[in-house]
């Protein structure tokens, strides 16, 4: 009976059931990325290191967009030698996760900041998140599923380090104007 105490935490551990979620990942490798807006081309590496991503954007864009930062983080991304100016540069790590510990995550690191998400959307077992972008000093870390059934999400998340907080009040889609 003494032995099944020292157990118990191994074998809850073993089976993913510890008691509280790790927080995002400070060692995620971090990539610098573009993203230009309203054409659709293939993304490249350029001779800096710079990820280029185009798409359009907007809700139906954001599978393209996702496909291209999972591209640049698995490095298939051609290199492409340019002298164009880089401008909206941001840099994005990707903590790949699997998709049943996201919710844990999310609820972890709202408990944690103050997200504006995270302060709108209350964990209830009725709501699961795909995914989420928190900044820590000059990185975007989004935390997605690295599954093919996520690489939508990936690009709506990155879209948040670019651009910020895009939803309104309800978690619907601000478009922009112009």
């Amino acid at each position: 009976m003494k032995y099944a105490a020292l157990l118990l935490p191994v074998l809850l551990a073993a089976q993913g059931c510890a008691t509280t979620a790790p927080a995002v990942r400070e060692d995620a490798q971090a990539q610098r990325f573009t993203w230009t807006r309203g054409i659709e081309l293939p993304a490249f590496r350029d001779q800096n290191g710079i990820c280029h991503t185009f798409s359009r954007d907007n809700e139906t864009a954001m599978h393209t967009l996702g496909q291209q930062v999972r591209a640049c983080f698995d490095g298939t991304l051609p290199v492409v030698p340019t002298r164009a100016s880089v401008t909206g540069e941001v840099k994005v790590a990707w903590q790949k996760v699997p998709a049943e510990r996201i919710d844990d995550l999310f609820a972890a690191q709202a408990a944690q900041s103050a997200l504006h998400a995270a302060g709108r959307r209350k964990a209830a077992s009725v709501f699961s998140v795909h995914g989420f972008y928190v900044y820590r000093g000059d990185t975007c870390h989004v935390v997605v599923s690295d599954h093919v059934e996520h690489v939508r999400t990936l690009g709506h998340e990155f879209k948040h380090c670019v651009d910020g907080e895009f939803h309104d009040e309800r978690g619907l889609w601000k478009h922009r104007a112009g």
